[in-house]
């Protein structure tokens, strides 16, 4: 299965090809600008890997939370190049992608949502590129943040770079392990979204959509 992956839903700008899960991917960390970059970034990965667009299976994209712009980018690419090739889109949490990037078992994501807000939400493993959602996807206050007690957390993501002093304080009994400067990333969205695909679960890009979970626009 072939999928290809953009993300531009935060300071890192990345696309990712997955080939039967092996990953090619290229990205840059960038404040802005992430629309002059991500289709010579697409293009970089096809090339990287003898492809072409035609050879993939779905389009993936990050749908938020994030920059408002950004998410509308991603949205945006991975509709057009999906509808020029007839194929199918995913569209994939960056909250989710975050916890792919960690080992433990009980994770907290989350990303800087500017305002003194974070979005943020909890997952459990419960396999290989698999997770439990044990809360929603939300916008709050830092000190909002609610964990299980009893469980040792993996907390990773912009959110916590900026405030995980600010909730550490409020679990004085719980461990938290803070994974440090990361982004959600294209190769993280092509391995959730390989997953999705092969239960079906891909879509029409017309459908496609960006969240934005937050009404109030702010990048």
């Amino acid at each position: 299965m072939n999928i290809l992956a953009i993300d531009t839903a935060t300071e890192y700008c990345s696309a990712a090809l997955s080939i039967d899960g092996d990953i090619i991917e290229t990205g840059k960390e960038m404040a802005r600008g992430h629309s002059d970059y991500i289709l010579s970034m697409v293009e970089q990965v096809l090339a990287d890997s003898g492809m072409t667009l035609n050879e993939c299976d779905a389009i993936a994209f990050d749908k938020g939370p994030g920059s408002f712009t950004g998410i509308r980018i991603g949205a945006g690419v991975a509709q057009g190049l999906a509808f020029g090739k007839d194929l199918p889109v995913v569209p994939v949490s960056s909250l989710h992608a975050l916890a792919l990037q960690c080992d433990g078992d009980y994770i907290a994501a989350a990303i800087d949502a500017r305002m003194q807000q974070i979005y943020s939400a909890c997952f459990k493993r419960t396999g290989q590129n698999q997770f439990q959602s044990l809360t929603s996807e939300t916008v709050m206050q830092p000190d909002a943040v609610s964990l299980e007690q009893n469980r040792n957390w993996t907390a990773i993501g912009s959110g916590w770079d900026r405030y995980g002093e600010t909730i550490k304080n409020k679990f004085p009994g719980i461990e938290i392990d803070v994974v440090s400067g990361r982004y959600p990333h294209a190769k993280d969205i092509a391995l959730i979204a390989a997953g999705v695909v092969a239960d079906g679960g891909a879509i029409e890009p017309e459908f496609g959509f960006p969240e934005y979970i937050r009404d109030k626009v702010t990048n």
